[in-house]
């Protein structure tokens, strides 16, 4: 990929990774470093870079993986409670690494697969990424064993009491495993349950002795939790919506009144096809126990055998589903309101129409009641819902909960606080996160500098001078300690502008190069941001010159006068403000006085 910038050309070579961590942090390497030796249960807050570590752990092992498991070689697992994680963590891992990563769980038909399709798998895949369920299953049927497995990696590792699968993994193979593999636990919590303080302790023991490792958090407790996305959480007390209006208003109650009943329609009937499987099960056990296969009773039992047949082949698992998407329903339409009803009928309704359902139902009276439970919910849609909405379409009392409510204007006056605040935010942090100071500082703390080809030995000697300043790119300094300075530190920048220049360059040719594709151009210059992003979002750097003036400020006097010392003309900027305050400031032309004037000021009046 190449664009150029007047006599400026950054090439850049295309990666297959994309949204990839830059550097790990200082307490991800310290944790890694402590699993390659040990047991360990890493327990960090929410998006502080747990999977992060897991995938340095596993390239640090990765040598037993690379060979052939008929050869000698191993596998890494990675464990995950819901089939959503298994897509999540095998792509990030795809990621971060070059192995072959497979992925199992049993909405991919793995259940169905023999011994010689699992060691199919084992010996393609390198990191393989399994429901918890699945993957005890097939330790259980001896189809692979854990001897052949060097890491095993438990996502989410404090759901392990009682029957839990990652229980009974670690209860029941892995303490007779002759070559036990090294365990990583990642969690955000020590229980599953909420448990009072002076259990903490017992809990914590509880995790370590159920992973035969140790639980550790690092020990700079305070940079992860810096780097961690844990949500403030806060009680808001609301009324309930079935008691609040459809105890109140009985036109509201009909669509939940239709619900119920397609809901008991199919308990009848999955009731009723219970009984009939118990009574062709017990009239097939009991020809069985009467029949000598030489020809007492041998057609009875053959009718009843195809009969059994037939009829377990022609239940669907769908019907299941249905009755759940039902039952979900009601409970969206008592959380959310009739709105929240309507929205989700809509979406329940394409899923029924959609070919995986469809094609799963091949008995004839399944689809019956199928057909009528649909036609049902077609007429909940579009007779009554909608007319609902429509008649009560400027009462929020009905079309919304209270829940709803409450968030709802919760969320327009945090939008206020953003939007709506004496001048425009999004200029703000616009602003903040232009800063050409800030821009060159990250191309050059990235060594994407030394990736700039151009024919200026000026341009190369100033680039020099700045990427070899000690005190900007001290070798022991944590990039995020450098972008947290000030607009009054930026501004005294010695970073060539051309840097800032090929840094927007970058960002161009990536658009250009992927398509036009913004979403490409985030995953890749979002990692080089990170937590500067945050920042500038939450407090963005204000434009001082518009800030001043905004705040009622303005220009007494602008002249040029001669440094004597350096024996050349700078310009001098004095302003005021409104309570009659003066401030100077000077520079290289009118411009660049004037914000060092408002600088001024508004230093002077933060400190105030």
């Amino acid at each position: 990929m190449t664009t150029s910038n007047k006599n400026i050309k950054v090439t850049i070579t295309p990666s297959s990774d994309t949204d990839v961590v830059i550097s790990a942090r200082s307490y991800q390497t310290e944790l890694m470093e402590q699993a390659k030796l040990e047991n360990l249960i890493v327990c960090l807050p929410t998006g502080s870079g747990k999977t992060y570590i897991a995938v340095m752990l596993i390239k640090e092992m990765s040598y037993s993986i690379r060979e052939s498991v008929k050869k000698g070689g191993k596998r890494t697992v990675f464990l995950v409670k819901t089939v959503q994680l298994v897509d999540q963590q095998s792509d990030y891992i795809r990621t971060h690494t070059n192995f072959r990563v497979g992925k199992y769980c049993g909405e991919l038909g793995v259940d169905l697969w023999d011994k010689e399709k699992w060691e199919d798998e084992f010996e393609k895949n390198q990191v393989l990424v399994f429901t918890a369920q699945v993957f005890l299953n097939l330790i259980d049927h001896n189809y692979f064993s854990l001897k052949h497995i060097n890491l095993i990696i438990f996502d989410e590792c404090h759901h392990a009491s009682g029957d839990n699968q990652y229980a009974a993994l670690m209860n029941k193979h892995y303490d007779n495993c002759p070559d036990p593999p090294r365990v990583l636990g990642l969690t955000a919590s020590i229980s599953s349950k909420k448990i009072k303080p002076k259990d903490l302790l017992d809990n914590a023991k509880e995790l370590e002795k159920t992973y035969r490792a140790r639980i550790e958090s690092g020990s700079s407790r305070s940079e992860s939790i810096q780097h961690g996305t844990s949500a403030h959480v806060e009680s808001i007390l609301y009324s309930n919506y079935r008691d609040e209006i459809l105890s109140k208003n009985e036109s509201l109650t009909i669509p939940f009144e239709i619900l119920n009943f397609m809901r008991n329609t199919i308990e009848s009937y999955i009731s009723k096809r219970k009984d009939e499987y118990k009574n062709i099960e017990r009239n097939l056990s009991h020809t069985m126990l009467t029949t000598d296969y030489r020809g007492n009773n041998i057609d009875i039992y053959n009718q009843q055998s195809f009969d059994y047949t037939t009829f377990t082949q022609s239940q669907s698992v769908a019907i299941i589903h249905i009755k759940r998407f039902i039952e979900n329903l009601i409970e969206i339409g008592y959380e959310l309101g009739l709105y929240g009803l309507l929205i989700f009928a809509i979406e329940i309704r394409k899923k029924f129409k959609s070919n995986p359902i469809c094609l799963s139902i091949t008995d004839s009276s399944t689809r019956e009641m199928f057909d009528d439970i649909l036609q049902r919910l077609e007429c909940l849609i579009d007779d009554i819902l909608k007319n609902l909405c429509r008649l009560n379409e400027h009462n929020y009392e009905i079309l919304f909960s209270s829940k709803v409510r409450l968030l709802l204007e919760r969320r327009i006056k945090q939008q206020n606080k953003i939007t709506i605040s004496g001048h425009c935010r999004v200029t703000d942090i616009r602003q903040d996160l232009s800063n050409n100071g800030r821009l060159a500082y990250i191309l050059v703390k990235y060594r994407l500098h030394t990736k700039i080809l151009h024919n200026s030995p000026d341009l190369f000697g100033k680039i020099s001078l700045y990427a070899g300043d000690d005190e900007l790119f001290p070798k022991d300094s944590l990039i995020d300690n450098q972008l947290s300075k000030d607009i009054d530190q930026w501004a005294d920048s010695t970073a060539p502008k051309a840097l800032a220049d090929v840094f927007e360059a970058l960002v161009g040719a990536i658009f250009l190069d992927s398509g036009k594709c913004l979403q490409t151009v985030w995953n890749v210059i979002e990692p080089l941001l990170q937590n500067y992003i945050d920042r500038s979002i939450t407090d963005p750097n204000l434009n001082p010159v518009r800030t001043f003036f905004e705040q009622g400020g303005k220009v007494i006097l602008e002249s040029t006068k001669t440094d004597t010392d350096k024996d050349i003309i700078i310009s001098i900027c004095i302003i005021e403000t409104v309570n009659g305050c003066q401030f100077e400031g000077c520079g290289a032309n009118k411009k660049m006085a004037k914000a060092d004037a408002c600088r001024n000021a508004i230093k002077s009046m933060m400190q105030k």
